[in-house]
């Protein structure tokens, strides 16, 4: 029997390009990754977990939802990113006007959550603005105005 090594969330960070947010988001809003917990409650990732994050963070860049593709097979990932890079991803406009729908979508939750005093749902709206949308554009996007 073999010992699999594991890893840190900061590890799993540094070698994925995600933040340590995003995978948090990631795994508890979409169920991406199930990593273990250590006797500290710490999270532990295996080499699949930091493969699958790798694949969702390439689909993600190449402009796919996470909330479409966090459950999709390492098989389904995979093809994904491979036919990303032969130029089959969304066109620029539709995912322009796919993150301004989710700009919308999320201000419109943000705004019904503060209507209703509801400080849990609203930091779930704001968790889900920083994944969606990236920090620079959630703060151009959502938060400035």
């Amino acid at each position: 029997m073999t010992v699999q090594p594991f890893r840190t969330i900061k590890v799993v960070a540094r070698e994925t390009g995600l933040s340590v947010h995003a995978i948090r988001v990631w795994e508890k809003r979409y169920g991406a990754v199930r990593p273990v917990r250590a006797g500290n409650n710490r999270r532990l990732y295996t080499e699949q977990d930091v493969e699958r994050l790798r694949l969702l963070h390439e689909a993600t860049q190449a402009g796919h939802s996470i909330g479409q593709i966090a459950t999709a097979s390492a098989a389904e990932l995979k093809k994904l990113v491979r036919q990303s890079a032969h130029g089959a991803t969304p066109s620029a406009r539709s995912r322009k006007q796919s993150s301004e729908n989710a700009t919308a979508d999320l201000m419109t939750a943000a705004v019904r959550a503060t209507e209703r005093l509801d400080s849990a749902d609203l930091r779930d709206v704001l968790d889900r603005a920083a994944v969606q949308l990236g920090s620079p554009a959630m703060l151009q996007n959502f938060v400035a105005p």
